[in-house]
Order: structure tokens, then sequence, then C-alpha cells
């Protein structure tokens, strides 16, 4: 993270502070929140019925602060059953279910109405409930029909007082009118009454009760936050931070929105599917950390001690991660979660499930390569706000909670009109080492073999910047030249079947300067796969014991990647092995350049079925609400099928490995194992959408049989021999 980086977060949140004013346009306009609403009269009770006055009154506040609790709960609904959800696609619905085969559905109260991977206008809505009764839903006109229905109940024929020599007569059933008022709770309760007492009668229509509870309060919060967010998009702006921080031109960090390298060979690769995984980890670890100015639980985050750059961590925490409001809450908490079981959606523009740079060589006597990093990401997610006032019901307290949701397309929040981003093309670019330029050095380079650790010949090259061009051949493994000028540069030493070696050089004028570069030798090897399936009886099991070849609709990806120190170029393997024979212009299985280290190994699986693998629907029922309804639905809502345009991810492997020169000199073959995830040869009446749950356990299962899952080294075959085998 770069301090530059910081401040554009500060400006942003600036903005935030400047534009926190804006009337609130999400039906707000509607709303009495901030009127002083004037309360109906009612006519006191004679003394004598005070007694059943102030019961009734009781039974009301009871019931209608249960309801207000429900509402708290619901976001805003006593019934959620209205609310459309996807279980698995979490934003492609107006509700969000809130835990695996819960009935609890919250609504989004800012969202994008239209399909994740909509293009053009694209819609976004609110399930946000008005305050104030009218056309339709209304938090008063549930509170409503919720002590309406639940009265009689409560007052259960008034049997109590028979005691006090009371007769009640229910004339009519009750009805409640809720009024919100800007500080409490006002309830008119019509419930015609018939009140016997000696020979006294009595005639009683109308019902007052208060509850002291500051709803508007609470509501208000979260309406100028949800209007932020839809305003000022402070969640995208916030995810967006977070992609900043978390990535580099590392395989286990994200992919960095906009870098370049001077790299040869494939540069640093990564799998999408593992990108997301990380990132759904960053966002589930960091979106907790957002605070709001004002509210009763906003801190200032002093900086561990553990961290070096203490000023930048306290400005990120402070103000990168900041919600500035231009009013204060000094009574009520505000959090915000994103809970990892929420999938979100997410794509970024890789080629299928690979995602590398953009890379172009040019050749001046050698090969230099620049490799651009550009990757655009697309990711939806909910996230829940919750606020609280700690306060309310005597110390009780009162939350109430509801669902955000955070689009993000091309690395900015989503517009209401988007078209999607293609990945970028690499500009081509000039040469800058005319003669007269010549005026560094001069520079004295050594080249060495790093298997025989003797000399050895090898082009040289300087760049600065974008410009790059060579500088001459090391002969006999020794070079002698001068250099354009430049702070900052990079040198590169290339031979043909050598490892390039790549440093940093800054060349000033008429300075000397000795360089001893070392260059490892490729070696060519030729992989293969084996896979250990994991079956289903029971329950999943992984079989060890009976390796089976790869089969001929399958496609396995090996990606190693060598640690290496701060002074070494990186490097990175990365092979395709098909199914079946094929031509060597189709596959990428044989003569991959290989060099002693110690490497992360990753391997992907993939199944182009034919014919397709299909996961049916299957219709399942849970309890809806209190009163035992059940609500049915299919999961998944349409079949889930995999084939050659769809392919099905079978699994794969993650493990470290170290590979010496030994190893590579005993043979040309290298047999990989990998763990493939046997959906095919389970009945289609078998399946379930929970069985893709193993595809999350390849990594635990590589733990568990890492002894199996490394790779063995054999003599030379052919490649006709290699494919006989499979």
């Amino acid at each position: 993270m770069k301090k530059s980086q910081i401040t554009v977060f500060i400006i942003l949140s600036l903005i935030l502070l400047l534009s926190a004013g804006v009337v609130l346009y999400f039906q707000t306009t509607q709303e009495r929140a901030l009127l002083e609403i004037e309360k109906p009269k009612i006519a006191a009770l004679p003394a004598e019925l005070a007694p059943i006055g102030q019961f009734v009154q009781s039974c009301a506040e009871e019931l209608a602060k249960t309801a207000f609790i429900q509402i708290g709960a619901g976001g805003g609904y006593l019934d959620s059953t209205g609310l459309r959800y996807n279980p698995f696609e979490p934003t492609e619905g107006n509700g969000v279910q809130f835990a695996p085969q819960g009935s609890l559905v919250l609504p989004f109260w800012y969202y994008l109405k239209d399909k994740n991977d909509c293009i053009g206008t694209c819609d976004f809505d609110t399930k946000r409930v008005p305050v104030s009764r009218g056309e339709g839903l209304s938090i008063e006109g549930q509170v409503d029909d919720f002590v309406s229905k639940k009265l009689q109940q409560c007052t259960n024929k008034f049997k109590k007082f028979k005691e006090q020599d009371f007769s009640v007569e229910e004339l009519d059933a009750p009805s409640v009118e809720t009024l919100v008022t800007k500080e409490d709770v006002f309830l008119t309760i019509k419930y015609p009454l018939r009140i016997t007492k000696g020979e006294q009668v009595y005639s009683v229509n109308t019902f007052a009760a208060t509850l002291p509870f500051n709803f508007r309060q609470t509501y208000n919060l979260a309406a100028t936050l949800t209007n932020l967010e839809a305003e000022h998009r402070f969640l995208e702006k916030d995810i967006r931070q977070l992609i900043d921080a978390f990535s580099k031109k590392d395989s286990k960090m994200l992919p960095p929105v906009s870098e370049s390298d001077i790299k040869f060979g494939l540069g640093t690769v990564w799998v999408k599917f593992d990108v997301e995984r990380k990132l759904r980890q960053v966002i589930a670890s960091y979106i907790p950390l957002l605070q709001v100015t004002g509210t009763r639980n906003h801190r200032y985050l002093r900086a561990p001690a553990t961290v070096l750059d203490k000023e930048l961590y306290e400005t990120l925490y402070n103000r990168g991660m900041i919600i500035p409001l231009n009013e204060t809450n000094p009574k009520i908490e505000v959090k915000f979660n994103y809970l990892d079981w929420w999938k979100p959606y997410f794509n970024l523009n890789c080629r299928g499930q690979l995602c590398q740079p953009d890379s172009m060589s040019s050749t001046f006597g050698f090969i230099f390569g620049i490799q651009r990093y550009n990757f655009a990401y697309d990711v939806s997610i909910p996230v829940l706000v919750e606020i609280r006032a700690p306060e309310e019901f005597k110390g009780e307290g009162y939350t109430f909670q509801f669902m955000l949701e955070a689009n993000m397309r091309n690395n900015e929040a989503m517009p209401s009109n988007f078209a999607p981003l293609t990945q970028l093309s690499v500009p081509k670019r000039s040469m800058f080492c005319d003669a007269d330029k010549l005026s560094a050095g001069p520079m004295n380079i050594e080249v060495i073999d790093g298997k025989t650790k003797k000399p050895v010949d090898a082009v040289i090259g300087y760049s600065c910047g974008p410009e790059a061009c060579p500088i001459g051949t090391a002969s006999n493994g020794k070079l002698n030249m001068m250099f354009p000028p430049c702070l900052g540069g990079v040198l590169s030493i290339e031979k043909e079947d050598y490892q390039p070696a790549i440093i940093p050089l800054n060349a000033k004028y008429k300075e000397q300067q000795n360089i001893s570069m070392t260059l490892e030798p490729y070696r060519l090897m030729n992989f293969k796969v084996q896979k250990y399936l994991l079956k289903k009886g029971t329950d999943w099991e992984l079989d060890t014991q009976n390796p089976a070849p790869q089969a001929s609709d399958e496609e396995t990806t090996i990606l190693l990647e060598k640690n290496t120190t701060p002074f070494e170029e990186p490097f990175s393997v990365f092979a395709q092995i098909k199914g079946s024979p094929v031509s060597k212009q189709e596959d990428y299985s044989t003569d991959i350049q290989l060099i002693p280290g110690k490497y992360h190994v990753r391997i992907y699986g993939f199944k182009y079925a034919k014919p397709p693998i299909i996961i049916p629907k299957e219709k399942r029922c849970v309890k809806a609400d209190p009163l035992g309804r059940r609500k049915c639905f299919f999961i998944p809502e349409k079949p889930i099928v995999f084939d050659d345009k769809n392919p099905m991810p079978t699994g794969g492997a993650e493990f470290d490995w170290e590979l010496t020169s030994e190893m590579l000199d005993s043979g040309s073959t290298i047999k990989f194992s990998t763990i493939a995830f046997g959906l095919d040869i389970l009945p289609e009446s078998r399946r379930k959408i929970e069985d893709l749950e193993q595809l999350g356990r390849i990594q635990d299962y590589s733990k568990e049989v890492r002894e199996e899952l490394e790779p063995k080294i054999s003599s030379s075959q052919t490649r006709s021999e290699i494919f006989k085998e499979s």
C-alpha cells in the first residue's frame, strides 16, 4: 500500500463528508421522521375503570415491543416470505438468506435489481419499508396488524378481573393504529367493551398506550447509511482499497489492478477460483473494521507495536475506513459484516481460469519481455448492517439489521450504465540507446553457468522505464561496456536455454561498476498425471490405492512457482495435460523448462463432459414461520449442467516440493498425482448440490495424503508412450 493511495481515499472521505447532507431520496420525502407529530387525544377513563385501561395498555405496549423487535431482526419485515432470495447466489435476489438452511431472510435496502452480468442500463432498487403507513407495506401498518391480531389473546377475555367483580364483554374485535413519533411510539386502540361492576354499566371504545422507544432514531440512521451507499458507494470504495492493499505481483496475493514488470516467461500466474477464495477471506476480515463517525462504538485505532509504518496504518484505518456523517449518534452502535458463506458474484478478466499478465517481447540481439498486469475486478457482495441502541427498552437494547449490496465493475462502483472491460493490449515501445547517450560506466560484467560454474556467453540488455536496448554480448562470460545513464534501470542477461537474470542497476555518469551474474540452465522435462478419486459411498472418501489415468475429456493444469529470494528473478512453470493423444500445438506437457529450487505446486483439473454431468434440482421444504407453515423450493433452482462448454472443476492438489539438480538429472518425465472429484461416476439420482463442497476441501486432502502426491521422476519416454500409458 502506498501513501498516495491512502491520500485518494482521504479525499473521497472528505467528499462523503461534504455530501452527506443530501436530502434522502428513497421515500424519505414521504416520511414524517423530522416532524413533531401530534398524538390523538383520548378521553380519560373513569377512575373505576383504570385497572382495565392499564391492563389493555400494558398488553398493547408489550405486543408492540415484540413487533418492533421482530421488525428489527427482519430488516423492517415481520414476514419475509415475500422476499426473493437465492441461497447459492445471494446477490441474485432482493433478500439474503441469513444462514445456510435458515428461515431468516433479510432485505436489501439497496441492490442491483438486474442480473449480475447485466450490460447497458442496469437498474438498482430498494426493499426498504417506510415507517409511515400509506400505500403498500409500512412499519406502522405491520405493528397495527400484529397488535390487533394478538391483543385478544393477551387480554384472555379479561378473566383476571372476575375476582374484582368486573364483567367485561367484548363487543367487537380490537383494531390498533400505530403512530411512530419523533421520540416514542403511540398506540390508539379501538376496543369496544361493555364493562359491568355491581349495578354500574360502562361502555368503552378507545384506549391509548405509549411505548417509550425512539424507533425513528435507529431507522433514520439506517436510511442515511443506505442513501450514502447509493449515492457515494462507500462499500465499493472500501473493497477497492482492500484490493489495492492486498494485491501484488505474487501468486499468494491478489492480482494487481495496474502494474508492469520486466520479466521473461509467463510471468506471475493466478487461478480465478483461488483469487475468489482469497478475496472473500480479505473482505470477511476487513469489512467489520468499517466505522461510522459520531456513533457510540467509533474508536480511534492505534497501530500495534509490531507495525513499522504507524502513520500509514493509522491513516488507513482512521480515515480510509471511516464513513463520515454530518450528525452525531452517541447512543447508537453501527457494525458491518460480510459472512463468508455468502458466495459473492465474482469475475476477473482472465483467459478462462488462468489469470496472467499481457506480455510482449522484442528481439534486438536478445529477448526482452515486458508484462502488464491490468486486472479488472467485478464483485458483488451482500453486506450486513447492524444498528444497535443499547439503552432502549430500559437497557435491554434494540437491534435493527438489514443488507446493502456492493457492486463493483471494472474496479469501480458499478454505474447504472455499464459495459464490461476487456483485457488491455500492450503498446509498442521506442528505444533510447543512441550511441551518443552511452555515458554511464564502464560496466564490467561477468556471467557464470549455474550448473558448471564456468563462464558462459550471454546477451546483455538494459531498460529504463518503458525504454529498452541491447548492450552487447559477453564473450567468454565477460563484457565491458558503457551504458545509457538511468536511475532505476534494469539489467537483463539472457542466453538461449538458460533462465534469464534481471537485477536493478543505477547507471551513473562516468561511474565504473563490477557486476557478477549467474545463469541457471533449463532442464527440459515431460509432464504426465494420474488421479486419486474422491468417491461417494455413505460419505465422500479418497481412494489412494487405485490411481486412475486421466480421462479423454479431461484437462489438467499444473502451475509451479519457485520460491525466490529478493535477488532472484521469479520463475514459474505452466503446463496443460490433455486426456488423449493430441498434437503438440494443442498440448503443453512436453519440453517443460525447469531449474532446481523449492516450488509451490498447484494442480487444477477440468472435465469437458460428453455426455453432460447433471446435478438435478431437488425439492426441499423448511419451516417458514412460528405457526408451522412450510415453504418449499428447489435447490438448485434449475439443474446444474457441466459439459464441453461449461467444464466441471474436478479437483487438483496443492503442496510444496523441492526439486534438486540430482532429481532433474535422473530422468526426463515427471508424473504428478492429483485428487479428482468423482461426481461423474456417481449416479445422477444421488448427486446433490452439497457434493460440490468437496471441491473446497482439496487443499485439506492434499495435506492428508501429502506422501502419495509426491511427484515421481522417471527415465525418458516418448510422447506416444506417455499417452498410451494414460
